[in-house]
């Protein structure tokens, strides 16, 4: 159970080298790569930015099927709780990090623009704050562990006193990000469309 679920977590993370081409995009572009919409599993096999979402659904989804297909054929024994409680963090994680993407493409209306910043918001948010977790609590025992996207993936040992990566808590911390990921989504909208609106009426000819 818990080797699927790391399977799970651990291997679509390489989809974090895609998500500036996957969730963001511009006005300034080619059509295919304009803002259209937010979910539509028809446009995740036209690769257009409204299925950038359902495509990384549809890789974890492969992923889920086969790890759970090796937790069976090897054990044999169905995934347990700990592999669903990864499913529901990975939701969250992956929902979170695309609608950076999306507040990216709302702030910055050129999609070279977009995906620059959308990758720099990536390297801060994952990359800069280990280093400084690592030299402050190495023994990994600080509440404050607790607000790395990642860390419910980390091996924690039985004598610490924070256990991040138990069932409830990956359960939590996917439903914290999932939540922020829709209310980022929506916001990040509502600004796009917003600047629709002014571009449209810039280029209204008088």
């Amino acid at each position: 159970d818990l080797i699927a679920g790391d399977i799970l977590g651990f291997l679509p993370l390489v989809l974090l080298f895609f998500i500036p081409f996957l969730s963001c995009s511009g006005l300034d572009s080619e059509r295919k790569f304009r803002p259209n919409g937010n979910f539509s599993i028809k446009e995740a096999f036209r690769g257009t930015p409204a299925g950038g979402l359902p495509y990384i659904f549809m890789i974890l989804a492969m992923v889920a099927i086969t790890a759970g297909m090796w937790c069976f054929l090897m054990t044999p024994s169905h995934p347990g709780p700990i592999f669903f409680a990864t499913m529901v963090w990975a939701a969250g994680f992956w929902t979170f990090f695309w609608s950076l993407g999306k507040w990216s493409s709302a702030t910055v209306s050129e999609l070279r623009s977009a995906r620059t910043l959308n990758l720099a918001i990536l390297v801060a948010a994952l990359g800069l704050p280990l280093p400084f977790l690592l030299m402050f609590d190495p023994e990994i025992k600080s509440l404050s562990w607790g607000f790395y996207p990642l860390f419910p993936l980390f091996p924690v040992n039985s004598d610490s006193s924070l256990q991040v990566n138990t069932v409830s808590a990956r359960i939590a911390m996917g439903l914290v990000l999932l939540a922020l990921g829709v209310a980022i989504t929506y916001l990040s909208s509502r600004k796009t469309e917003k600047g629709q609106v002014g571009a449209d009426a810039v280029a209204m000819p008088a």
